[in-house]
């Protein structure tokens, strides 16, 4: 069981066919549970074939020798060629061509650990869908792409673009891409246990207007919605790809402040289990987060608590020392709630308590605290 409750299988669906959840112990809390699999299976359609790898990902999964081409700007790696999709120009053009969790990267910023990314603040929103096209005209005639980027709202990380409907069609209305040359299949995260390695994972196939409300590392660490993006190549002529056009007008949601309960900065003071269930002490803090210090304007909070045995979990969010927001909960409950701060800063902690019941026992799992600015 995990969060959610719901049973787990050890494999999942795609249109019917049955993939195996990818079992590795490297970075597999992630979006890549599903996306390797799939990628594998890519890659044997062509193993033959000419191959290129865009993002120095599926070594790491993969014991088999690296007989095809790869390309990673940032990861120097024998056998990787560190350069710029958008400055790569082969001298032939490739049979299939695979990218997993790399696209949503190109033409952003330097990711918050340092590890990789443009160390500059001149980004381009819409780099992501330029490479895509790229990738188009990296094809041979006939030749194949699978592509996989996280999708759900619409939103600028800085160092990454999480894709939305209304962006990723600005490959067809924008940039040319024809339409019956691609296929999208969608999927969502909808359980995940918390512990072990690799954390079991519950994926499932969706239709997009599913994920519209999807946010990234929410409740669930890194992706919870994901875009299959397959491509193959039935127009000749390459593409013209203007990379200096202006970018249009959309809405980017900011990302949450806060974006999960297990995987973030909160200080669990007694520990979970592999579902996420927290003893619940006889009285006082049980969890905690790092002061935080907030602008002006309007805020948006989402919490989701399960309780059992009785007993009450407590919610308090404060602002400038003072108690701001409290909420009591029994049982299994969700409040969603705005809220606006007016001064020009605010050091914002929230705190989970327990009750003053000291002779009843029980436990609590959080499916979701978020915080999120409301941008107008």
């Amino acid at each position: 069981m995990g969060l959610f409750q719901h049973k787990f299988r050890p494999q999942f669906n795609m249109n019917g066919k049955q993939f195996y959840y990818s079992k590795s112990s490297y970075n597999n809390f992630s979006e890549r549970s599903i996306e390797v699999p799939v990628a594998k299976d890519f890659f044997n359609k062509y193993k033959e074939k000419k191959i290129l790898e865009v993002g120095n990902v599926f070594k790491n999964y993969n014991n088999e020798k690296v007989t095809w081409d790869v390309i990673d700007k940032f990861e120097v790696s024998p056998n990787v060629l560190n350069i710029d999709l958008m400055d790569y120009e082969p001298v032939n053009k490739y049979d299939a061509i695979v990218s997993v969790s790399t696209i949503e990267h190109i033409g952003q910023t330097t990711e918050p650990t340092g590890t990789y990314g443009e160390n500059t603040l001149d980004k381009d929103r819409e780099a992501p869908l330029k490479a895509i096209i790229k990738i188009y005209n990296l094809l041979k005639l006939e030749g194949e792409a699978f592509i996989t980027v996280p999708y759900g709202k619409l939103v600028d990380f800085k160092w990454l673009i999480q894709f939305n409907k209304e962006y990723l069609y600005l490959l067809f209305a924008k940039f040319g891409l024809p339409k019956e040359d691609v296929n999208f299949i969608f999927y969502k995260k909808t359980d995940m246990e918390l512990m072990g390695n690799p954390p079991v994972q519950l994926w499932e196939q969706v239709n997009m207007e599913q994920l519209s409300d999807t946010k990234f590392d929410s409740p669930f660490p890194c992706a919870n919605g994901i875009v299959f993006i397959f491509i193959k190549r039935t127009k000749s002529k390459d593409i013209i790809l203007n990379i200096n056009q202006p970018e249009t007008n959309l809405f980017y949601n900011d990302p949450d402040i806060i974006p999960n309960f297990y995987f973030s900065k909160f200080t669990h003071l007694h520990s979970f289990d592999s579902s996420g269930w927290i003893q619940i002490p006889k009285q006082g803090l049980i969890s905690m987060y790092p002061e935080i210090q907030l602008d002006n304007g309007e805020y948006e909070i989402t919490i989701e608590i399960e309780v059992k045995g009785n007993k009450r979990v407590y919610f308090d969010l404060s602002v400038n020392n003072k108690s701001f927001l409290n909420y009591e909960f029994a049982a299994e409950k969700k409040v969603k709630t705005k809220f606006n701060l007016s001064e020009s800063k605010n050091i914002v902690s929230i705190n989970l308590y327990s009750g003053t019941d000291q002779e009843i026992r029980g436990e609590f799992r959080v499916k979701q605290i978020s915080l999120a600015k409301i941008i107008n």
